[in-house]
């Protein structure tokens, strides 16, 4: 895998399952323009931890882009295949806005950061 890059993958609803969000290769009429780029922040032996940074904001646009290159993310029980299940998990999906910005109505930039919740950094601890 490359330490950093751009997915760039059309999304669409899945066909076979409506709860779910399809990554294509190209754009269809029924697709919309979704792009994530990554940069690795650390790794272990199965796990990898990323940077994401997202250019468009389109439902379940992390998980479809990581799940569609084969890494799920750790948690996910819809997007990742059953012989990718973890035994230790964190309990939900790893996933977590550490920093949201956006421009308000006053044209003013807004951001806010959170830290790591626990039950996050305790699986994180766990792989070392």
């Amino acid at each position: 895998s490359q330490p950093s890059g751009t997915i760039n993958f059309p999304l669409a609803r899945s066909k076979r399952n409506h709860g779910k969000i399809a990554a294509r290769n190209k754009a269809g009429d029924d697709t919309r323009e979704a792009i994530t780029h990554y940069a690795v922040a650390k790794q272990w032996q199965k796990v990898t931890l990323l940077k994401l940074k997202l250019e468009t904001g389109r439902t379940h646009q992390i998980r479809a882009h990581l799940a569609a290159l084969g890494y799920p993310l750790v948690g996910d029980q819809l997007y990742r295949p059953p012989k990718l299940a973890f035994k230790n998990t964190p309990g939900r999906i790893f996933l977590h806005a550490q920093t949201l910005s956006f421009t308000d109505l006053a044209s003013q930039r807004q951001t806010f950061s959170s830290p790591l919740p626990k039950e996050l950094s305790d699986f994180l601890n766990s792989l070392s």
